[in-house]
């Protein structure tokens, strides 16, 4: 369990754990803002996308590759600057529950 207050502020402590679980996973509430800062892009990109001057079909493929490709290289540049961690085991490479 984790701790946040903001002293300044009058407000806090709160409590909190940093995932929940569901269907016996754990879901971190990083990767649930992470997941709402993709949907929120998506949804203004695909909203503006004529005010660009692009058509929406295509911005939609524009988000995905965007999504795709950064996830991707976030890892790619975690298991570079991480190799100790994976040099012995080649395979949890894959395995993007351990950061990245």
């Amino acid at each position: 369990m984790n701790t946040v207050s903001f002293p300044k502020l009058g407000i806090g402590p709160f409590n909190f754990y940093p995932y929940f679980n569901l269907f016996g996973i754990r879901i971190y509430w990083y990767g649930v803002i992470i997941a709402l800062g993709i949907a929120l892009c998506f949804l203004f990109a695909y909203k503006n996308a004529k005010k660009f001057g692009i058509l929406p079909e295509k911005m939609t493929d524009v988000v995905l590759i965007g999504i795709i490709g950064g996830i991707l290289f976030a890892r790619v540049y975690y298991v570079i600057f991480q190799w100790q961690l994976f040099s012995g085991h080649l395979l949890s490479v894959f395995n993007l529950r351990t950061g990245g």
